[in-house]
């Protein structure tokens, strides 16, 4: 699985929750339109979990753009509600991508000027294949603690 399909399956939820707003991913086009959405993904954290399986953290923000009066101002309450909306989108803690169910989680992030957003933490574990008889030539004699003690 990719990050893009992850990026992808978030931007889909984005748009099933508000329909008439465009949803943008990485960057907003230039004359984007207000209200909309823009997810963008800052970071991922890998780690071998074990032997056999990776376990990446995906961490997603997503921006709420509201319309702004011509003094560059929003509603702060609207922006609110619009977060809250996001939020309730990821509120079962699951992400259908690609025929699986990956864990994310939702946290608010600030608001102000007509702007807010929502951070996502998507969990992403993935085999990376296991080989036992590769190590095996890595290992020239295993020695018993009999062995070690003469």
């Amino acid at each position: 699985m990719k990050i893009t399909d992850i990026l992808n399956a978030v931007a889909a939820k984005l748009a099933a929750g508000f329909p008439d707003w465009p949803v943008q991913i990485e960057q907003l086009d230039q004359g984007f339109t207000r209200p909309s959405l823009l997810c963008e993904l800052l970071t991922v954290r890998r780690r071998r979990l074990n032997i056999v399986i990776d376990e990446s953290d995906i961490y997603l923000t997503i921006t709420i753009r509201e319309k702004q009066n011509p003094n560059r101002k929003g509603s702060m309450m609207l922006t609110l509600d619009h977060q809250q909306q996001v939020m309730e989108l990821f509120r079962l803690e699951i992400l259908p991508v690609g025929g699986r169910m990956l864990p994310v989680k939702a946290s608010e992030g600030g608001q102000g000027e007509g702007e807010s957003y929502v951070d996502l933490m998507v969990t992403l574990r993935e085999p990376v294949g296991f080989d036992p008889d590769a190590g095996l030539p890595m290992i020239d004699e295993v020695k018993t603690h009999a062995e070690v003690s003469r």
